[in-house]
């Protein structure tokens, strides 16, 4: 053999087998010069004994890689040949019929059309590109699973990322509509085995029938090949599975609406949550969409894509009607969008641009049991769920509603919120549920409103005993049952559930109110007063007495209207709306006389003299407040009679009788200690204290300040902390503490404007100027 000699010459046409592509790589050696395997492995980072079993053929076929380092080394101007003889011994090995690949036959570029307008994800385009990083990643296909609900564009984000990229994969793109969700059936991995194999150049004869040799020539052929394969639409794991890659250098991206925690478990998928476009990101692309009229109606822009949801599946259907309507603005573009809601995004002609099939795609793979969840979630007038609800809603155990739910966030038909254990959705998934829930027999509807109403009632409750123990609720004569209620193992609990609840609480009393359940609205403006204004959350309460008093005087109750009226005024005082308190306060007595509530009819006259206190008719003032004493003492009312106490202790001291307005305050403490009234309590150390102060007491009036500040903090309450540090600025300004006073009182000021408390505000801003 010699180098001139043709006939020894490597020729890698001549490989039909493993055993000729050894056969001409030993040829190939030869021609190289003979380097010794030491040499080549230093040289190629392979192994000796991996190049020997190359050389010899006492293994089946090296790996690709193991060939192109040695022919990178022997001769380098041939690679492509060299891995074209390769494929072809795989082929035989495999058992594919000894036919070359169709003649003509590109590389795949199978991707379909980047989408026109593609709008941010940047950080999820980046979270891709880092799983193209090499370092330390392990010698396997690597798999991303991108995650989230029906029309958030899951499938752009993969096919424009795929595009991105494309170039750093050598061997092409791979993709397929598997069909999970849709008009359709799901495709079979066998049958997109076939479609595949023939992008990679199998003729279709050569493409086995049985599934398993399918799956095995697929894999085989996709070992040493750089592929980049999107599984569009995947239904579940194991449809996905048979179509990985499985060479180091391909990437495999899987869009789905499931979690797939399987898939991340078992295949190593890492998962990328594909959420609704930002506000942003969502103005950009209708601009991208319709141009300068985004610019020219900024609000009502921001308007029209929330009202889409921030989903680019609605908002390019919502723009292509917005095109076809120049002349509309886009305000009246919104108003009919919001009238319409589904309807706007309805396309019988393509299901796949209407939002309703789109969305009903999820539910179709769901077990029966998830579905009438999702649909009763419906009938929640809030913006979140939990188990607790949910249990509530469809009558079931908490476990069962766990799991449900789990069912639910799994096909990402709701999605979790910051608070923990708590799940919401998107305002047009709710849209859908709630016409679906719209469809349920009446009688359920109405059982599964029954019983949420029931739950906020008495969780409520059992929130407000646990914050306010020293008050507890007469829990027997609340509307409903209590099966499903929470309960609270502590203040904090309580305060917290309160605090995140608020708003659904809002809304669950003016769904309350909106089907005749008076007795859960009254009771939940009830329970919640205090705490609403202990908290100076002034347009919560507003909303929430409204609602109880409408539904009330609707039904002709004239106790629980005279109640409503009595908390609206009370929330009107405190914001400086002394004329509308007045007009509430009045209906309120009206009500309370007609219903000959006497307890109820006290604290209305304790209402009325406050406004006329604050208004300067301090004669007015007096007389209200003895009546309410009056009153409340007949009826053995200890909390209004130490309102009416304290009411007329302030006018007294307005009269500069500070030595009786003292001692009125002096009873008040007495007898909201002996009742453990602590709202109470602390409101009456503050005014003992400004007394004192008067009287020429500051130091003992400091010891009563010490204490009211431990109450208000145990009650939670900033608006006492206020009023505790305007008492604190007056006596150290009597003290003759001129600069402490006045940071003192700045403060005071400046959490009563925070806070909105009208009165405070003026009071602290009149004792400031006296000290600066």
């Amino acid at each position: 053999m010699t180098p001139n000699d043709p006939a020894e010459r490597p020729d890698p046409a001549r490989v039909g087998s493993s055993a000729d592509l050894a056969r001409e790589l030993r040829l190939l050696k030869m021609w190289a010069g003979d380097p010794s395997l030491r040499a080549l492995a230093k040289r190629t980072g392979v192994p000796a004994s991996t190049l020997s079993d190359a050389l010899n053929g006492s293994r089946p076929l090296p790996r690709l890689p193991v060939l192109r380092g040695l022919v990178e080394e022997l001769d380098p101007p041939s690679g492509k040949a060299w891995e074209a003889a390769w494929r072809r011994a795989r082929a035989a090995d495999l058992g594919v019929r000894d036919q070359p690949a169709e003649p003509g036959v590109p590389t795949p570029r199978q991707l379909p059309f980047d989408v026109r307008g593609f709008i941010g994800r940047e950080s999820l385009l980046r979270q891709l590109d880092d799983l193209l990083d090499p370092s330390g990643r392990p010698p396997a296909a690597v798999l991303s699973a991108l995650t989230g609900s029906g029309g958030v564009g899951k499938t752009a984000l993969a096919v424009h990322w795929g595009h991105r990229v494309a170039g750093r994969f050598r061997d092409g793109q791979l993709y397929v509509d598997l069909a999970g969700f849709g008009p359709g059936k799901p495709r079979t991995a066998t049958e997109v085995h076939g479609l595949f194999l023939r992008g990679l150049g199998v003729p279709a004869s050569s493409i086995p029938v049985n599934a398993d040799e399918r799956l095995a020539l697929y894999r085989s052929l996709t070992a040493d090949r750089a592929l980049l394969v999107v599984l569009d639409n995947a239904a579940t794991p194991e449809q996905v599975r048979p179509l990985l890659p499985t060479g180091p250098d391909s990437f495999a991206v899987v869009t789905t609406r499931h979690a797939f925690t399987g898939l991340r478990a078992r295949d190593g998928a890492v998962r990328l949550y594909v959420d609704l476009l930002t506000p942003a990101e969502a103005l950009s692309l209708l601009g991208d969409l319709i141009g300068d009229r985004v610019t020219a109606e900024p609000e009502a822009a921001l308007s029209f894509v929330e009202r889409c949801s921030r989903l680019p599946l609605t908002l390019r259907v919502a723009a292509r009607h917005a095109a076809d309507r120049p002349g509309d603005t886009l305000a009246e573009l919104v108003a009919d969008l919001s009238s319409r809601e589904l309807d706007f995004f309805a396309d019988p002609g393509d299901p796949y641009s209407d939002a309703r099939a789109v969305f009903s795609w999820s539910l179709e793979k769901l077990d029966a049991d998830a579905v009438r969840l999702f649909r009763l979630i419906g009938l929640h007038p809030g913006r979140r769920v939990d188990a607790h609800t949910a249990a509530a809603l469809a009558g079931i155990s908490y476990e069962d509603a766990e799991q449900r739910l789990g069912t639910l966030l799994h096909a990402h038909l709701i999605d979790e919120t910051d608070a923990p254990e708590s799940y919401g959705t998107h305002d047009l998934l709710r849209a859908y549920a709630a016409e679906l829930a719209s469809t349920l027999d009446t009688a359920a509807v109405d059982a599964a409103r029954e019983r949420l109403a029931d739950y906020y009632v008495h969780t409520t409750a059992n929130a407000k005993d646990a914050e306010h123990s020293w008050d507890p609720c007469d829990h027997s004569v609340l509307p409903g049952s209590d099966h499903h209620a929470r309960r609270f193992e502590n203040s904090v609990d309580g305060a917290a559930w309160l605090d995140a609840e608020l708003d659904d609480l809002v809304a669950v009393t003016a769904q309350a109110a909106a089907h005749g359940r008076r007795d859960h609205a009254q009771w939940l403006s009830s329970l919640l007063w205090r705490r609403l204004h202990l908290h100076s959350l002034h347009d919560q309460g507003m909303a929430i007495h409204r609602h109880a008093f409408e539904v009330a005087e609707t039904y002709g109750d004239d106790v629980h209207a005279g109640a409503a009226a009595f908390r609206i005024g009370d929330v009107w005082w405190r914001i400086g709306g002394y004329a509308e308190a007045l007009e509430w306060f009045e209906r309120a007595r009206e009500h309370k006389r007609r219903a000959d509530d006497k307890r109820g009819l006290g604290h209305v006259l304790s209402g009325l003299g406050t406004v006329h206190l604050l208004t300067g008719d301090l004669g007015a003032a007096l007389e209200c407040y003895r009546e309410c004493r009056e009153l409340a003492a007949a009826v053995g009312a200890p909390d209004s009679e130490c309102v009416a106490m304290h009411n007329l202790a302030e006018v007294h001291a307005r009269l500069g009788e500070h030595e009786a307005a003292h001692e009125l305050f002096a009873e008040v403490v007495a007898l909201a200690e002996r009742h453990d009234l602590r709202d109470a309590l602390a409101t009456a150390l503050i005014g003992r204290a400004t007394e004192l102060v008067r009287l020429g007491d500051p130091a003992a009036a400091e010891a009563d300040l010490r204490r009211a500040g431990e109450l208000a903090r145990e009650l939670g309450s900033e608006d006492l902390r206020a009023q505790i540090l305007l008492a604190t600025g007056i006596a150290l300004a009597a003290r003759g503490r001129r600069p402490e006073a006045e940071g003192h009182l700045r403060r005071s000021l400046r959490m009563f404007v925070e806070l909105g408390n009208a009165a405070g505000q003026s009071e602290a801003a009149r004792e400031l100027a006296k000290v600066e």
